[in-house]
């Protein structure tokens, strides 16, 4: 049989006001060994940036950028990605005009030619910057309160 892994490293010591590390864990054969304290990998996640895969669903794209804004608490929505995953003409010329961007927090990623569903989704999540990126289909309208597990739960380090 191969050897046993090393044993972890001893925690290291911080000094009062010392900025906190760095979080390791090391992985041995059917162990984890975490050498942080539970506290230091607490995360309190505050945004969500939702992002849409959008080709050629104009009515749509409308009604679901409205519904979203429409359930989702100000301070909680950071942004609104459209992928336009080549529609034409664009989304932003006929449905999601410069003034809709503005008022519901819309950022336009937009590809001349149809790249598909993931290649779209990869745009999206790439250019969101909230603390949470949650994909949704083009055509769906959330329920009430849908945010309030992603905050609540996600950041929970089992």
């Amino acid at each position: 049989p191969p050897p046993p892994p090393p044993p972890p490293p001893p925690p290291a010591s911080r000094s009062p006001g010392a900025p906190a590390r760095a979080s390791l864990a090391v992985v041995g054969e059917g162990n984890f060994v975490l050498d942080a304290d539970p506290e230091d990998l607490k995360w309190n996640p505050q945004t969500i940036s939702v992002v849409l895969p959008c080709a050629e669903e104009r009515d749509l794209a409308f009604k679901t950028v409205k519904s979203v804004w429409e359930t989702t608490p100000a301070n909680v929505l950071h942004e609104i990605v459209v992928v336009d995953d080549g529609s034409n003409p664009p989304l932003a010329q006929t449905h999601l005009t410069a003034e809709i961007q503005q008022k519901y927090k819309v950022l336009i990623k937009r590809h001349e030619n149809t790249v598909g569903l993931i290649g779209a989704k990869k745009t999206g999540g790439d250019a969101a910057t909230g603390d949470i990126v949650v994909f949704f289909d083009c055509h769906v309208g959330p329920q009430e309160r849908w945010y309030e597990d992603f905050l609540n739960l996600i950041g929970e380090n089992y």
